[in-house]
Parts: C-alpha cells; sequence; structure tokens
C-alpha cells in the first residue's frame, strides 16, 4: 500500500508532515520520501526502510514564514533499494 500527504502553507512544516506521515503508517511501508518547494528553493528526498520517517523530515526546515508546498508519501517496494 501506499499513501500521499499534501501540505500547502506557512507554519511547522517539519512537525505537519511528520504528523501526516505517521498517519499512514498502518498501511505499512518500506519507503518514504517528499518534494518541497517555495519562491527560494525546491529539493526532494527519500528514505528507504521501515521507521525512516523521523530521519526523512530532518532535511525539512522547522518552520517557514512564506507559502510552502510539500508533497510526501509513503510507498512499498517501489523506491528500490538506494
Amino acid at each position: 500500500m501506499c499513501g500521499i500527504f499534501g501540505f500547502k502553507g506557512k507554519g511547522e512544516v517539519r512537525e505537519i508532515i511528520k504528523e501526516g506521515l505517521k498517519s499512514l503508517e498502518y498501511r505499512g511501508y518500506d519507503s518514504c520520501g517528499f518534494f518541497f518547494n517555495s519562491r527560494i528553493d525546491s529539493f526532494f528526498s527519500k528514505k528507504v526502510g521501515k521507521n525512516k520517517i523521523e530521519q526523512l523530515i530532518e532535511s525539512l526546515p522547522f518552520s517557514v514564514k512564506e507559502e510552502v508546498i510539500v508533497i510526501s508519501n509513503t510507498r512499498w517496494a517501489t523506491h528500490g533499494e538506494t
């Protein structure tokens, strides 16, 4: 199974994305990732393995004052080993 969680807005980005991804954990996953987009920066990250959400969100800013878009997901066996 997989799940997708999106966020558009300002505020505590790490906490919002963490809670969104954690709400999808019950579906089972072996990888997770996100794409972050703002006027200033765009980047993505992924982690392979169960219980990697905490590590994944470390690359997100704690909080943002400008509007951002973050699309995050959990997946089962689609990102591969690396």
